[in-house]
């Protein structure tokens, strides 16, 4: 977790992509038993909020899309177009 938030805070200039990024590195971690994606989504938030980008919230509606982008992005460790599509809906 230290390793991944020095690399992140590290970046002058955070792109939308640095901030999925850092969300599907987040939940591969899994520091906590229970509730880690509610805190991972919060976190992205958070960024998208304090980077100036459009905060999104994942709806129930979205959220089998959601959940099929981050398994397509475990699979292939690196963060791909078409996680971006499924988490932004």
């Amino acid at each position: 977790m230290k390793i991944l938030l020095k690399e992140y805070n590290a970046k002058k200039i955070k792109t939308f992509e640095d901030v999925i990024d850092l969300h599907q590195r987040f939940e591969v971690i899994h520091p906590f038993q229970d509730g880690n994606g509610r805190v991972g989504r919060l976190f992205m938030f958070k960024e998208c909020l304090a980077n100036g980008f459009v905060p999104f919230i994942i709806t129930d509606e979205l959220k089998m899309f959601y959940c099929r982008g981050t398994s397509a992005v475990a699979a292939n460790q690196r963060i791909s177009a078409r996680y971006l599509s499924y988490v932004t809906g």
